[in-house]
C-alpha cells in the first residue's frame, strides 16, 4: 500500500487593507515597499524597526527617521481635481527639526503650490498647507497620533483630522496637478528642519474623501484580514489568493472525497499518495509582520518519516 497524506488546507495571513489607494506604505518590513506599485528612493538611512530614536519600542514596526533621512517618490504624485485623502500614523520627536515634514508634495522645490503636513516651527502644534494657505492644529509632540488630510472637491475644502477629531479646515480649490517633488520626512525648503520620529500606514487615497465627520481611526488591531493564499481544495488546486501551484508526481495529486485507501473524507480534500505534492511557482513571501498558516489535515499511518504538511 502506498503511503499517503490527505489534507485540506486554507492559508491566511493578516495584512493592512483599506479603500483602494494610490500610495500604500505600511512600513512593516521595508522603508520603500509601496503596495500600490510606486517607486520610492531612500536617502540617508531610513529603517523599519520597532525601536525608535530614543531606544523605546513603538507599538508596531514603523519607518524610523533620524533627522538625516527621508523618502522621495521617484515618479512624483498626481492629486487634485477630485476628492483625496492622505492619512497615517505619526510620532513627532521633540528633536524633530523646525517645520520638519511628515510629508510635502510640491510641483517644484520652494513652490507655494503644495500640500503638506509638518511640525509647526519648533513648538507642539501641527501645521498643514494647501497651496499658500495654512492652518494649525494643537497637538503635543512625543505622542503617537493618527492624521487625516482630507480634500472634498465639491465643497472646495481641506480638513485635517487628528485622532479622528476635526482640528481645522482650509477653504480652497485644489486643481489636478503633478507634484514632482514628493517627500516623506523632508522639506523642499533648505531652511526647514528634517523630521525626527516615526511613521506607519501612510496612504494616499485618490478619488475619495474617506472621512467627512468625526471618526474612530483604524487601529492596528482593526486592520481587516486578507487572504494571501487560499487553497480550499473543494474542486481543484485553484488558489483564491491568485497564486499559481504546480502539481508534481507520477500519480498527480487530486481533489476528491475518496482517499487513497478508498475511505471517504468528510468533504472534498487534497489527496496525496506519498508520490505527489504541490509547489508554489512564485514562492511565498512572509515575515516582518504577523501571519498565520492554518488548515485541516489527516496524516495516514503510511505517511513517510517527517512527511511535510507544508514546508
Amino acid at each position: 500500500m502506498k503511503k499517503f497524506l490527505s489534507i485540506a488546507l486554507i492559508f491566511v495571513f493578516i495584512i493592512s487593507l483599506a479603500a483602494e489607494a494610490s500610495v500604500t506604505l505600511k512600513f512593516d518590513s521595508s522603508p520603500t515597499q509601496d503596495d500600490s506599485g510606486n517607486a520610492w528612493k531612500a536617502e540617508g538611512k531610513p529603517i523599519v524597526s520597532m525601536i525608535n530614536s530614543k531606544g523605546a519600542a513603538s507599538l508596531r514596526p514603523a519607518l524610523q527617521l533620524d533627522g538625516k533621512s527621508y523618502l522621495q517618490a521617484e515618479g512624483g504624485i498626481s492629486l487634485g481635481g477630485k476628492d483625496f485623502t492622505i492619512d497615517g500614523w505619526a510620532f513627532i520627536d521633540t528633536n524633530c527639526g523646525s517645520y520638519g515634514r511628515i510629508f510635502e508634495f510640491n510641483v517644484e522645490p520652494k513652490s507655494s503650490k503644495r500640500i503638506m503636513l509638518a511640525r509647526y516651527g519648533s513648538g507642539n502644534d501641527l501645521v498643514f498647507y494647501a497651496d499658500s494657505e495654512s492652518k494649525t492644529a494643537s497637538y503635543c509632540v512625543d505622542k503617537l497620533f493618527h492624521f487625516a488630510y482630507v480634500y472634498d472637491d465639491e465643497k472646495e475644502l481641506v480638513s485635517l483630522y487628528v485622532n479622528g477629531e476635526l482640528k481645522n479646515t482650509i477653504k480652497i480649490k485644489i486643481p489636478a496637478r503633478k507634484y514632482d517633488v514628493a517627500y516623506i520626512g523632508k522639506s523642499s525648503w533648505d531652511s526647514d528642519g528634517m523630521f525626527v520620529g516615526y511613521i506607519y500606514d501612510f496612504k494616499v487615497t485618490d478619488g475619495q474623501a474617506l472621512w467627512k465627520d468625526k471618526f474612530t481611526p483604524p487601529s492596528v488591531q482593526e486592520i481587516p484580514e486578507a487572504e494571501s493564499i487560499m487553497l480550499a481544495f473543494d474542486k481543484d488546486f485553484t488558489d483564491g489568493g491568485g497564486n499559481v501551484w504546480k502539481p508534481h508526481g507520477s500519480t498527480k495529486p487530486s481533489v476528491s472525497e475518496i482517499n487513497p485507501c478508498g475511505a471517504a473524507s468528510l468533504r472534498p480534500a487534497l489527496q496525496l499518495n506519498g508520490d505527489s505534492y504541490l509547489q508554489a511557482e512564485g514562492g511565498i513571501s512572509l515575515g516582518g509582520r504577523d501571519f498565520t498558516v492554518d488548515g485541516w489535515a489527516f496524516i495516514d499511518t503510511n505517511c513517510g518519516s517527517y512527511g511535510r504538511i507544508f514546508e
